[in-house]
């Protein structure tokens, strides 16, 4: 009998290898979501691009130059120059005062004149002070009065029945803005429809004398109770020739009409000494009232300090340029706060008053500053150089920094003040060929769109474009003496709440506090994001960790700007008084929870053995510990390294009167080593501590090792 065996070499069975596919619906779920993912990353990548290239877009006109450009000359034959031009804000009507007393209304585009009133009889009229701002005009007489005035365009809005149909008719067929003549003005058809009209009224108000001889210069600002004057008085009876007396008013309200009327005081006559030769040129007045300057044209200069005008008294006198010029130009800019002078040179430059307790440097070099001042005058922009033809009239917009510079020779240069930038220089039509003709007047109009000029008797108007003068690479990258500041700095500040705000636009601070936010918050977030993650990642609990993971990814989507903006709501005004204590957390906790951690390796095993799983419930019981110890030691950290006071500390001034209290940078370089030091310690005891001990600790039991680790 054989009996046969199993080979068992060979396999009993053979074995099919299984067949595994993957159902369509998840192939085309992958390659749908493949493809919507390459999708969303092109997009977003193209979204970035269009973003960049948006700002792009939005800051390239920010550097454009400005433009000057269509100057032509309106045809007006006056047989002396005005002592005053202006324009209303439509461009459409300008006026002036001409020396016989006459204030003629004329079209702006032909010179046609509207109407002219004789306001003074001829002779009576010798100067007047027209505001950049607001309608209260000021005029001195022959006769030693000062005049108060109201000088303003009114504007209606009427609609085509009120109107003569041919006017209508003409109007229908310009286009949009452009001006005819009617009545004693102008009406333009607006572009919703209507049809302005406009035209100048004249209204004498109160007036007062000031002295027997003709009142040479006349200067008026405004003050809450009213009107603030002075005026340069001829004076024949004086060794001096010229008197300097101010004046004040007061302003009344009607309840039921809302009308203004304003009465003077007795006038109160200044301190006044002759410089130079002949009469006084040149009068202004500081917009708080509280410095009259007076000038000659050899230079010479003297300011009258009048904060007490009882007590008024010279605080600083001398040349204003230097020996061989002469004054040929002297404004003020919006706000009368910086003042802008220009000579025979060529050469235009500008200051302001500075206290001298907070200004270490020297004022003008050719002015002398009396004991008793508090303030001097200090040159602090360079705004033309000297060249062949001589500064003749500058004139300041109502508006911004900009100031438009006349030469002798036919020149307009424009500079805004703020930042010294030239950006534009022109001369008008048909000088070239003669060399230029003197400029006698020049003005800005009210909106900025426009400038007319009068040179050799002929009237010039042309269209202005400023751009955005105010940025500029020395505004936005280089330090600026921005007025009433000490020295050049760099300051941010696009916006204030006044007319004659001057814009700081310097990058620097916003660039540094973003850095320094970046830094300080990595130096608190990194490691806390960075342990946090390991510690999910490598020792939470696997249920846990499913719940804490998503939601931590879900945060991440949260915008940075979002959460700052809600810990600036919430968190900062819980901390805003807890400054200390809570820089003072960042150490006393994490040190009681490592407390806490050595205190339970220091336990037998037995023990915590049996309460593992209360381990980390036991540990959080070191968290109140860590807070007490932190409101405990916080004071005595503001005390030791920052002089007491945090905030003081952080607000330190130089010039401040408690500055030596927080002068002291221990407490800052502690704060900026402490990462530093960090790094340091985990470098080093990576490096040769950790190795050492694992050497030594060979044998060592469970207490012995945490004694040492400790």
């Amino acid at each position: 009998m054989v009996t046969k065996h199993a080979d068992n070499s060979e396999p009993t069975k053979r074995r099919r290898s299984k067949q595994r596919t993957t159902q369509r619906s998840v192939v085309v779920a992958d390659r749908s979501a493949g493809a919507l993912i390459t999708i969303g990353g092109v997009g977003t990548i193209l979204a970035v691009l269009g973003v960049a290239l948006f700002l792009v877009w939005v800051a390239a006109p920010l550097f454009l130059p400005a433009e000057i450009e269509g100057i032509e000359e309106v045809v007006k034959d006056w047989p002396a120059d005005p002592l005053h031009l202006g324009v209303d804000e439509y461009r459409t009507l300008g006026w002036a005062l001409m020396p016989s007393g006459v204030l003629e209304v004329f079209l702006l585009d032909n010179g046609e004149t509207r109407t002219s009133v004789q306001v003074f009889p001829p002779g009576q009229l010798i100067s007047a002070s027209i505001p950049l701002q607001g309608s209260d005009a000021v005029l001195g007489l022959a006769d030693g009065t000062v005049q108060a005035a109201r000088i303003e365009f009114v504007s209606r809005v009427r609609g085509p029945d009120d109107l003569p149909e041919s006017i209508r008719r003409e109007l229908d067929g310009l286009p949009i803005g452009a001006a005819l003549g009617y009545q004693d003005g102008s009406v333009q058809r607006t572009p919703t429809g209507g049809y302005r009209l406009q035209k100048l009224e004249v209204e004498l108000g109160a007036s007062t004398r000031v002295g027997s001889g003709a009142v040479r210069r006349v200067r008026q600002v405004s003050r809450t109770s009213g009107p603030f004057l002075v005026a340069l008085v001829d004076e024949p009876t004086s060794s001096a020739g010229q008197r300097l007396v101010a004046i004040t008013g007061r302003e009344r309200s009607d309840f039921l009409t809302g009308k203004r009327s304003v009465s003077f005081d007795d006038p109160m006559e200044l301190p006044f000494e002759a410089l130079g030769e002949g009469s006084a040129s040149y009068l202004e007045v500081t917009g708080s009232g509280s410095d009259v300057l007076v000038g000659w044209t050899g230079g010479e200069f003297f300011r009258v300090h009048t904060g007490e005008i009882a007590d008024a008294f010279l605080a600083e006198k001398g040349r204003l340029i230097p020996d061989g010029e002469r004054l040929t130009a002297l404004t003020f800019l919006i706000g009368n706060r910086t003042l802008i002078w220009g000579s025979s040179s060529g050469a235009i430059r500008g200051g302001f008053l500075l206290r001298q307790a907070d200004f270490q440097g020297s004022g003008v070099a050719g002015l002398k500053t009396q004991p008793r001042a508090t303030t001097r005058l200090v040159e602090t922009k360079q705004l033309a150089p000297a060249s062949n033809s001589a500064v003749r009239v500058l004139a300041p917009s109502a508006r911004t920094r900009l100031l438009f510079a006349g030469f002798a020779d036919g020149r307009i240069r424009l500079t805004n003040v703020t930042n010294q930038a030239e950006l534009a220089t022109v001369r008008l039509a048909n000088q070239a060929e003669t060399g230029g003709e003197p400029l006698s007047h020049l003005l800005i109009a009210p909106k900025e769109d426009a400038v007319v000029a009068l040179a050799g008797g002929r009237l010039f108007q042309g269209n202005f474009d400023p751009g955005h003068p105010e940025a500029s690479f020395a505004a936005l990258f280089q330090p600026v003496w921005y007025e009433n500041y000490n020295e050049p700095l760099y300051v941010w500040q696009s916006s204030s709440g006044t007319d004659d705000f001057e814009p700081k636009l310097g990058l620097y601070p916003l660039v540094f506090g973003t850095l320094k936010a970046t830094l300080y918050s990595m130096l608190l977030g990194a490691p806390l994001a960075l342990l946090a993650a390991i510690f999910t990642s490598e020792f939470l609990h696997a249920g846990t960790k499913a719940a804490i993971k998503p939601a931590i990814e879900l945060m991440a989507s949260l915008p940075s700007v979002v959460l700052g903006f809600l810990a600036a709501l919430v968190l900062a005004p819980f901390l805003e008084d807890l400054v200390p204590a809570t820089l003072a957390l960042f150490v006393t906790l994490p040190v009681s929870f490592l407390v806490g951690a050595y205190v339970w390796q220091l336990l037998p095993s037995q023990v915590s053995l049996r309460f593992s799983r209360w381990r980390f419930g036991l540990m959080a019981v070191m968290a109140p510990v860590g807070v007490v110890a932190a409101a405990w030691s916080g004071p005595i950290l503001e005390r030791v390294f920052f002089g007491g006071d945090i905030r003081g500390w952080l607000a330190w001034d130089a010039a401040a009167a408690n500055a030596e209290r927080f002068a002291s940078t221990t407490g800052g370089w502690l704060l900026l080593w402490v990462p530093i030091s960090a790094l340091v310690v985990v470098v080093l005891g990576g490096r040769f501590v950790t190795p050492w001990m694992r050497e030594r600790s060979v044998g060592w039991d469970r207490r012995k090792f945490a004694l040492a680790d400790a």
